[in-house]
Order: structure tokens, then sequence, then C-alpha cells
């Protein structure tokens, strides 16, 4: 978050939870007023078709969602590798 925080500082950034994150867990980390958090109940796929001309960019430690976006032609990165498990 604070990479796309550090490189992305004039984008509208918005953060969209993954739909079985009830108790808020994903969105404990996120500044306040640098995220708008995303509480529609839309799925990714339909949230990136309604705003294809809006959205520049797609990050995402790992989801199907991010695999669609590149199939609208939105740059999109995996973030997965900072998060594997070296022990």
């Amino acid at each position: 978050m604070r990479y796309i925080e550090h490189f992305f500082p004039d984008c509208h950034l918005v953060y969209k939870p993954h739909p079985i994150d009830f108790n808020g867990f994903e969105t404990n980390n996120i500044v306040p007023g640098k995220f708008k958090i995303y509480r529609g109940g839309d799925i990714s796929e339909l949230l990136l078709l309604e705003n294809l001309d809006k959205v520049e960019f797609c990050f995402s430690i790992s989801s199907t969602s991010l695999r669609r976006a590149v199939d609208l032609g939105i740059m999109s990165y995996y973030f997965m590798d900072l998060y594997k498990n070296y022990s």
C-alpha cells in the first residue's frame, strides 16, 4: 500500500476489499484520506468495467480480478512475491 501511495501520489486511489472480508481485516492498514475504500457489493470485474475509462493501473497480491484487468487492457501488477513464506 505504501508503495502505491508513494509512486502514484497524483492518482485517485481506490481499494476494493475481498468479498469475504467481513470484519475489515484487509482495510486496517489503509491510511485514511489516501485510499477510498469501495464498500459496494459489486464484484471487481464489474467495478473495472464500469470505470474502464478512469482506471490506469490495477494492483493485487493475488486475484483473478487482476487477470481480468489485464484482459481489459489495464496495466496490472501482482505483489505476490512480497508475501512468500521463506521459513
